[in-house]
């Protein structure tokens, strides 16, 4: 209990830089994995045709779930903890995701005129695999965690403590776990409750544990196994595709902007919007490198005097970051400071998001009178 507390310190000291990774090293790009923006636009969670309202509502719920988790010990207690509640209902709600886009496969071969004449698509497993899978679990745990971490150290400059990096990973293995990511101590487990006779064979492949020490006894190392197990599956997954490209775009528009809102807009205010679009293109760029962005088609801004006010902007603020960062470093006299003031505001907005998520559950399923948090707030076997 001692390392996850330690590593939930991790997080809020170093909270602006491991949330500017997560968006822009993490999130946008993480959809370079076609499976992954394949899920996104089949549900239409953060992906067109959702409005920009729904883009920010669903950014805030991930942003909730960490709130929620990160704060203080408690809540990761089981049963009672508000951050265990909310990992194991967001996994019931990948489970739901996922029943739904399966029941459009088998509905899809049972009925194929019914999918013509709509605008539902069925969902292709020999293509895509089962939606939300291990695999695509793992890699969402490392972006999260080892991605996030790489992100924070490309802002300093050098890479964090050992110590801090183990206890980031222990926490977010924990996480992982509660969120459905089985761990090698669940294989073990497994083969303990089976007959000698069946012990050997394992219906299950092992588990990858991507936050874990690895599979070698004689070698264990989180560190080490979560940097392998990342770098395997950017090799094996990251092929950015015409969806990768459709879903990054919209997540750096922050939701489309219908054509009765640009109508009403001034040319100013429609300039202004496309010169926020090319800086959020710029900082994902300078995140992730000019490779990965030219596959995700990321544009620089056309003006010069423009795309030179946003390098300029873009590196004021990430050097402010970078110092404050370096402010929240362990030998640091501030640090202790800093994690205090990140700690309280992050649960002020976890409560205030309740608030408004608890009416905003009303207000689309009004007929239910009692609903998780973070409930699917419409199927996607309707979209």
């Amino acid at each position: 209990m001692d390392q996850l507390q330690r590593g939930q310190e991790v997080f809020l000291a170093y909270l602006p830089a491991i949330s500017l990774s997560l968006y822009y090293r993490s999130l946008v790009p993480g959809f370079s994995i076609p499976h992954l923006a394949h899920v996104l636009l089949s549900t239409g969670y953060l992906a067109p045709p959702a409005s920009r309202k729904r883009v920010q509502e669903r950014l805030t719920d991930t942003a909730a779930l960490l709130a929620q988790s990160m704060t203080e010990m408690a809540a990761l207690q089981p049963k009672t903890g508000t951050g265990w509640k909310a990992c194991l209902e967001v996994r019931i709600l990948h489970a739901k995701v996922r029943r739904a886009l399966l029941r459009r496969t088998r509905r899809s071969r049972s009925d194929d005129n019914e999918n013509k004449n709509t605008k539902r698509a069925s969902w292709d497993a020999n293509a895509h695999g089962i939606p939300i899978n291990e695999e695509d679990m793992a890699a969402t745990l490392l972006a999260f965690s080892v991605n996030a971490l790489v992100g924070a150290e490309i802002l300093l400059g050098f890479p964090l403590p050992r110590q801090e990096r183990l206890d980031y990973l222990a926490l977010w293995r924990y996480l992982g776990w509660l969120l459905g990511v089985r761990v090698i101590d669940d294989d073990k487990d497994e083969c303990d409750n089976r007959d000698n006779s069946s012990a050997q064979r394992n219906d299950l492949p092992r588990a990858l544990d991507p936050c874990g020490p690895g599979w070698l006894e004689n070698r264990s190392d989180s560190i080490e196994h979560s940097s392998a197990i990342f770098q395997s599956i950017i090799v094996h997954l990251l092929h950015p595709d015409e969806s990768s490209v459709q879903v990054a775009h919209h997540l750096l528009w922050q939701g489309r902007v219908n054509e009765k809102s640009l109508m009403e807009t001034t040319k100013t205010q429609r300039q202004e919007q496309e010169n926020w679009f090319y800086y959020r293109c710029l900082q994902c760029r300078r995140f992730v490198g000019n490779y990965l962005a030219d596959a995700l088609q990321l544009p620089l801004n056309p003006k010069r005097w423009y795309r030179w006010r946003s390098w300029i902007f873009s590196s004021v603020m990430l050097t402010a970051i970078s110092v404050y960062t370096f402010l929240a470093l362990p030998f640091s006299p501030c640090r202790r400071f800093i994690v205090s003031f990140h700690r309280k505001h992050l649960q002020s907005f976890a409560m205030s998001w309740s608030k408004e998520h608890i009416q905003r559950v009303k207000d689309q399923l009004p007929n239910e009178t009692k609903v998780c948090n973070f409930a699917m707030l419409f199927s996607p076997a309707n979209q």
